[in-house]
């Protein structure tokens, strides 16, 4: 049986909302939510607290690349969907997020518009970010 974890998945391909929700930590749920076949695990700081980010590794690669987190001062920070969970274990395992992990990040979240999406679509604002 595989370990569940709760995450907050952002898919800006569609346009949907962010949302909690409970995946298997393998690599195959990761890479069908992003719509990817590499993903990179980065290290991001969400609402003053820190979080592991799963994005598609060539994502910046593709073609019409959408932006899907951004610094304070709206520099472009991670593209694609994304997948948000709790740091790693010593073991290296991903942790799930707790109830008030999930409400932090989704209202980090925030409407932005752009040439490709010009009627908004959600977007997360991580605190890092050039100066």
């Amino acid at each position: 049986m595989e370990r569940k974890i709760k995450v907050v998945y952002l898919d800006v391909r569609n346009g949907k909302e962010p949302v909690a929700m409970e995946i298997e930590d393998k690599l195959d749920s990761f890479y069908d939510l992003i719509g990817c076949s590499a993903i990179d695990i980065v290290h991001r700081p969400i609402g003053g607290k820190d979080f592991k980010v799963i994005v598609d590794d060539m994502g910046l690669l593709k073609p019409n690349v959408i932006i899907s987190a951004t610094s304070k001062r709206n520099f472009v920070e991670l593209v694609g969907n994304l997948i948000i969970a709790g740091l790693e274990t010593l073991d290296g395992e991903l942790t799930s997020l707790s109830d008030e992990d999930v409400k932090k990040i989704i209202n980090q979240c925030f409407i932005g518009r752009s040439m490709q999406r010009p009627f908004g679509y959600h977007l997360l604002r991580l605190d890092n970010g050039r100066a």
